[in-house]
């Protein structure tokens, strides 16, 4: 996500900081990522990431 902010960038959420504040704080142990980050791995690892959730 870093190396490509300008993905990334609109995805952050008002008032949550930079996106260098976003990845630090996401770099933390315990911390979950989302949409972005699986988005990010599909791209770095080039394939598709399919999530099955169950409510």
């Amino acid at each position: 996500m870093g190396v490509n902010p300008s993905t990334f960038q609109d995805f952050l959420r008002e008032g949550s900081g930079s996106l260098d504040d976003y990845c630090a704080r996401m770099a933390n142990d315990g911390i979950w990522g989302g949409n972005q980050e699986l988005y990010a791995a599909a791209n770095i690892f080039d394939c598709r990431i399919l999530l099955h959730m169950v409510f």
